[in-house]
């Protein structure tokens, strides 16, 4: 790629922390949680509100 080396070095974070997720649940705002065992917790809302 031709990005960056900060935004390569973010991307590799996040793909790393991806692929280490051992649990998914949803959040008391419908957000999506992704957890790897390291405490990490992603959280993926919706783009856009639903109609």
């Amino acid at each position: 790629m031709a990005c960056p080396p900060a935004l390569m070095n973010q991307e590799d974070y996040f793909v790393t922390l991806l692929m280490n997720v051992n649990k998914a649940r949803f959040g008391d705002h419908g957000e999506l949680l992704l957890s790897p065992p390291a405490g990490e917790t992603i959280r993926a809302f919706p783009s856009a509100p639903k109609p």
